[in-house]
């Protein structure tokens, strides 16, 4: 899953550079609180972005649990985040949430199991990465793998995406069909 902050491109040519930490660092360290609230684990940390993902242990709570945790990302940033910078004379924040369900590899750089740096290659990853290009403030989208796991009354608050072709043309090669995305507003 990635959860990333919308607008702080903007935010970085008005603000203090010391300030626009403190957003990015007060944002991170509530969505990695409601990541580990739901069982997920935090991967990294990219710029303003929150790099996700939910172990097998649960899978079937832990499809729910991303559904969850971007209904408790938005309440935070809407009602806790942006009326704090509101009341001190700055524009809110939004973010934007894509995720996907499949199988990673654990890959770790350097043999010192200590302090090698451990990160997650995917097909899943990858597609999740590229969904933030169609995503939009207050939207999370789905690939149609996580959307083919969740209960029939979570699927009914999702829309199917219809983009164009210059907008999103990932396949499935082993359908060879286009990857299907879903969407719903938060």
């Amino acid at each position: 899953m990635y959860i990333d902050m919308v607008g702080s491109t903007r935010m970085s040519t008005k603000l203090a550079p010391d300030f626009l930490s403190r957003i990015v660092t007060v944002f991170s360290q509530e969505v990695s609180y409601a990541i580990e609230r739901c069982h997920g684990l935090v991967l990294k940390f990219n710029g303003d972005a929150v790099i996700s993902y939910f172990p097998p242990s649960s899978s079937a709570l832990n499809d729910l649990n991303r559904v969850i945790l971007c209904e408790a990302t938005f309440y935070v940033v809407k009602h806790a985040i942006n009326p704090l910078l509101l009341q001190m004379g700055h524009d809110g924040i939004d973010a934007k949430f894509t995720s996907d369900f499949g199988q990673h590899t654990i890959l770790r750089y350097g043999s010192d199991y200590n302090r090698s740096h451990v990160d997650i290659i995917s097909a899943t990853m990858n597609l999740a990465a590229k969904m933030q290009s169609v995503a939009r403030g207050g939207q999370m989208i789905i690939g149609e793998k996580l959307y083919d796991k969740l209960d029939d009354d979570t699927k009914t608050k999702f829309a199917k995406s219809v983009l164009d072709k210059n907008r999103w043309n990932f396949h499935d090669f082993a359908e060879q069909k286009s990857y299907q995305l879903y969407w719903r507003s938060l």
